[in-house]
């Protein structure tokens, strides 16, 4: 999910196209830092996204974040986002829809995201590019276009990913990154 907290976005995705088949449940602890420029502070980021496999092509995800504004005490906020995936072409396109919102209240956003999935290594190694349109339900709240390119490597992606991601949000004026590490693991492995 994504949220404007002291004009500070969350957007990073940490996952592919991939979903999880009925049954399957995954879990990626991750950290992010996001900035505008070198000489931004920004804001850092620590949670979990998870998700459950409801079909072969269709998954609930989350996330569940805390985020602060790096040198600005008492400035953290949780966040707390879900929504259905679903497997356009398998492995390769899905489509996410993620809503939420923070415990700080007033700020809802809708992100619907497209994740385009190319494998490198069969089961290896994969890039995944990540488009995203951020609609913010608030008064005086922008909408904003983003795109992560995230890469995943293991000894076995059905099991387990480390995960390294950038993006970028576009705005007037300028725009803002974020760089993200993570590990996706599966908790429990149903042979379908």
């Amino acid at each position: 999910m994504s949220f404007l907290v002291s004009c500070v976005p969350v957007f990073s995705d940490l996952q592919s196209a991939r979903t999880l088949k009925k049954g399957n449940f995954e879990g990626t602890p991750y950290y992010t830092n996001t900035g505008a420029n070198s000489e931004d502070k920004g804001a850092s980021h620590t949670g979990i996204n998870f998700g459950i496999g409801l079909s072969e092509n269709i998954d609930i995800r989350g996330r569940l974040e805390y985020l602060w504004l790096n040198g600005v005490e008492d400035s953290g906020t949780f966040i707390l986002g879900v929504g259905p995936k679903i497997g356009i072409i398998p492995d390769r396109i899905s489509f996410f829809f993620p809503v939420g919102t923070t415990t700080q209240g007033g700020i809802w956003q809708l992100q619907p995201t497209l994740f385009f999935t190319q494998p490198v290594v069969q089961d290896k190694f994969e890039i995944t590019i990540a488009p995203k349109y951020i609609f913010s339900l608030c008064e005086d709240c922008g909408n904003n276009l983003t795109t992560n390119l995230g890469l995943a490597f293991s000894k076995d992606l059905n099991k387990y990913a480390w995960r390294v991601e950038y993006g970028r949000l576009i705005q007037q004026g300028g725009g803002v990154g974020q760089f993200s590490l993570g590990y996706s693991f599966i908790l429990n492995k149903k042979v379908n």
